[in-house]
């Protein structure tokens, strides 16, 4: 019984647990109804009971009422005809009533033995019925004296009479008081113990009803309650143990679809760990590889794993442009800072050929590239071949004239061959870069490769081409600044020579003009002493004429 109930689908046992409640409150309603009957039975038979009462109270007042309408008889004047009428129609209607009442009641379903009292009734209330209408007759109808000793005898007759059935009256009266209480009381007994009984019974059947339910709840719930227990593990964080799972239902299913979910949680975690490790090629299965969670973890794999490619390549982008920076930092041979460069970059990138172009602008008018590098292949030959590219001429020209790298997969056989250890080959593709500073082309790199260059390769050679680009022009403009000065040192000498020709010609200048004073001062001395020797004599002359005279 227990095996069969706890493989019982969950659906079933909560059927089970309603049918269980239904069943043992149909069976309180049963007995309830059963007993609500009898009582309705008890109540109805006090409902006739009081029915007989009502009937016993009708005729009870009209008993008086026909001892009133006699006392009405008396009272009416003898010219009243219309009251007279009226006495005569009520006394017929009490009649009526009080046979009416007395009727109903032998009909209705109570006692034999107020029947039996009814039955007693008959006979006196026909003799007060009798003596009355005799005495409303002669009340009506004759000048009879009431006071006299025959009325007065008549009227104790008549009051013997009425006492009668007023006893018989009052006997039904007794009859049906005591039945009244009789079914109060059974009433009243019957319920008390319809209420002991439905008490016992229901008890037990609350009692028998919680044991069952209890035991099939809990067989519900104690697979739900380890279920949470698990679940809020999870929640947390944490991977539990797989659980036992016994039995059919739902709630072993859905135990062993969460001892999937831990197996698959367990593996999650793995897969994650092997991921962060760097492990992107790791067999761990989970949900069968197949579902949204496998889904983002294997979308989350390759957006780690592309992360970390692309971190690489910047990685690789970073060391190389670092590597090739020390390169040109220091450059004591252009002619070897070329050869460094491009060798460099060729076993860099894994390329195979290289060609390194630089612009030689000594002739503004007549530009051409010329090779100052090669890597791999028949140098004299190429250098030979490849001495000048002019504008436009050939892929290289075409580089120098877009200032756009140009990047080929579709070689011709015949275009170029890469000389290796087993022989001569077409290279796979061939990618050329223009050396540009500020939209100035510098210079071209010119690249082969048995392998497909990859997007951060070209790229790198790119940004290196910038770099390069700098370097040569800074190349050129120390070169230019060399000749400069070579041809400035030369025109100071130039200029020394003929600053010692000038200085030698002032020193002469010099002596020339200092003898020219010197012989300037002497003239002068030499007229200033004529003068004086000239005035003298004039005075002496004078003098003399003077004394003449």
């Amino acid at each position: 019984m227990k095996t069969w109930i706890k493989n019982l689908r969950v659906r079933k046992k909560i059927l089970l647990i309603i049918l269980i409640n239904i069943f043992f409150t149909a069976l309180m309603s049963i007995i309830s109804h059963q007993s609500l009957n009898k009582v309705d039975e008890i109540k109805a038979d006090i409902v006739q009971v009081g029915k007989a009462a009502s009937r016993q109270l009708t005729a009870d007042m009209m008993h008086d009422a026909l001892r009133a309408d006699v006392y009405n008889g008396f009272l009416t004047k003898d010219h009243d005809v219309e009251g007279k009428k009226a006495v005569k129609r009520d006394f017929a209607e009490h009649v009526g009533i009080f046979k009416s009442s007395l009727n109903e009641l032998k009909h209705l379903h109570i006692d034999h033995k107020i029947v039996e009292q009814v039955n007693k009734i008959r006979t006196p209330l026909d003799a007060y019925i009798v003596s009355s209408k005799n005495f409303i007759d002669k009340a009506l109808y004759t000048n009879y004296d009431l006071y006299s000793t025959e009325g007065q005898h008549e009227m104790h007759t008549y009051k013997q009479v009425f006492d009668n059935l007023a006893v018989e009256m009052e006997a039904l009266s007794e009859v049906i008081e005591k039945e009244y209480t009789h079914q109060q009381d059974l009433l009243t007994d019957y319920t008390h113990q319809v209420q002991l009984i439905l008490f016992i019974l229901g008890l037990l059947v609350a009692i028998i009803a919680l044991t069952l339910s209890l035991y099939v709840s809990k067989l519900i719930e104690n697979p739900i309650i380890k279920t949470e227990e698990v679940l809020s593990k999870i929640s947390e964080g944490e991977i539990t143990e797989p659980m036992d799972a016994d039995g059919k239902d739902e709630t072993a299913n859905m135990i062993r679809s969460l001892n999937t979910v831990v197996e698959n949680l367990t593996n999650v975690t793995e897969y994650v760990t092997e991921v962060g490790k760097g492990n992107f090629e790791t067999n761990i299965e989970i949900f069968h590889n197949k579902g949204k969670i496998f889904e983002s973890l294997h979308s989350m794999s390759n957006a780690i794993k592309t992360s970390v490619e692309e971190e690489k390549k910047r990685n690789w982008t970073s060391e190389g442009l670092a590597k090739f920076v020390d390169i040109t930092r220091d450059i004591q041979d252009i002619d070897v800072f070329y050869n460094n460069i491009l060798s460099n970059l060729i076993r860099y990138i894994n390329a195979n050929q290289g060609y390194l172009y630089v612009i030689n602008d000594d002739n503004e008018d007549d530009m051409f590239l010329e090779v100052k590098a090669v890597y791999a292949y028949g140098k004299q030959r190429y250098l030979e071949e490849k001495r000048e590219i002019r504008y436009k001429q050939g892929l290289v020209g075409q580089a120098w004239f877009d200032k756009e790298p140009l990047y080929f997969t579709e070689i011709p056989a015949d275009f170029v061959n890469i000389t290796s250890g087993i022989g001569e080959a077409t290279p796979r593709c061939i990618f050329i870069v223009p050396l540009l500073v500020n939209e100035k082309v510098l210079g071209v790199v010119e690249i082969a490769s048995f392998q497909m260059l990859e997007d951060f390769h070209k790229d790198f050679v790119t940004k290196l081409s910038e770099t390069i680009a700098s370097t040569v022009d800074s190349a050129k403009t120390n070169d230019r600044t060399r000749k400069l000065l070579v041809k400035s040192q030369e025109a100071e000498q130039a200029i020394a020579a003929q600053e010692e020709e000038i200085r030698q010609n002032m020193e002469e200048m010099l002596a020339t003009q200092s003898e020219m004073e010197r012989t300037q001062r002497k003239l002068t001395q030499d007229k200033n002493k004529l003068v004086e020797e000239y005035e003298a004599r004039i005075a002496e002359l004078e003098s003399q004429l003077k004394a003449n005279n």
